[in-house]
């Protein structure tokens, strides 16, 4: 499964109880509010660190959808961009 927007890895954590692998997808460029984004990200590592089945993709979500194979996906989680309707539109059609 490919998770679109990982942050700190909250989400990332949970997913990786149900599937074999885990691929997170985000830019990591913003602390969205968070005290420090390299706090956002050490959070993020030790859940990956600690799941064992989270996969790191430090790019954008429209580049690692035209990296993934047609009909090769069991579950998508877009939570990326800005939540805007022109992003999130942007995602779903980059995923489907």
């Amino acid at each position: 499964m490919y998770e679109i927007g990982s942050f700190a890895g909250e989400s990332a954590e949970v997913f990786a109880r149900y599937f074999r692998t885990v691929h997170c997808v985000d830019v990591w460029n913003d602390a969205c509010g968070a005290p420090s984004l390299a706090e956002v990200i050490d959070s993020f590592h030790e859940r990956m660190n600690a799941a064992g089945n989270i996969v790191e993709h430090v790019t954008g979500s429209i580049e690692a959808a035209a990296l993934v194979p047609d009909e090769s996906l069991d579950f998508a989680y877009l939570d990326a961009g800005v939540h805007s309707r022109e992003t999130t539109l942007r995602d779903l059609t980059a995923w489907w």
